[in-house]
């Protein structure tokens, strides 16, 4: 399967920029608040960060062993602070200013599959094996702290979305 993203000009039907950098399919992608960046994540260790004004093919920067196993999932925080969470059961938050090292993880029981902000970014949901964990954020420290974890299902857990109002 292939590793390509592809932006599209809805209107008149063509692609604007194609981008085929990763070599494994496509798991997530977000774009920052700008509307000018966006970072995605593979099935592979790396996280990919992307200037659509940019002719270049290649990514404006690359985190290659952003993880130890597939990311599953990536998000902005801000301009500077990207997540992201993995199948090897790690959370980390990385400085798009020095990439060396996450600047703050969390490591929980399970293998990551999703994770979604709970009504705000300061906290989150994070679907990791057949758990749900409720996750503090504080941005302005850059911590990740899980607050509790609850088994509601016998099979792993995919996908979590937080709706405030049902």
């Amino acid at each position: 399967t292939s590793g390509r993203v592809q932006l599209f000009e809805l209107t008149n039907k063509f692609v604007l920029r194609q981008y085929s950098e990763h070599a494994n399919r496509i798991n997530g992608f977000c774009f920052a608040q700008n509307n000018r960046n966006f970072v995605s994540c593979a099935n592979e260790t790396s996280v990919k960060l992307w200037d659509i004004q940019s002719t270049a093919k290649e990514a404006s920067l690359s985190i290659p062993a952003a993880h130890s196993d597939t990311v599953k999932k990536v998000a902005y925080l801000d301009e500077e602070l990207v997540m992201s969470a993995s199948s090897d059961g790690m959370v980390k938050i990385w400085d798009l200013r020095n990439t060396d090292a996450a600047v703050a993880q969390l490591k929980l029981a399970n293998p990551v599959e999703d994770f979604c902000f709970a009504g705000s970014q300061r906290q989150m949901v994070v679907a990791h094996g057949s758990a749900l964990s409720m996750v503090s954020l504080d941005a302005t420290a850059v911590t990740l702290a899980e607050e509790s974890t609850f088994f509601p299902f016998q099979k792993p857990v995919n996908r979590v979305r937080y709706e405030r109002e049902r």
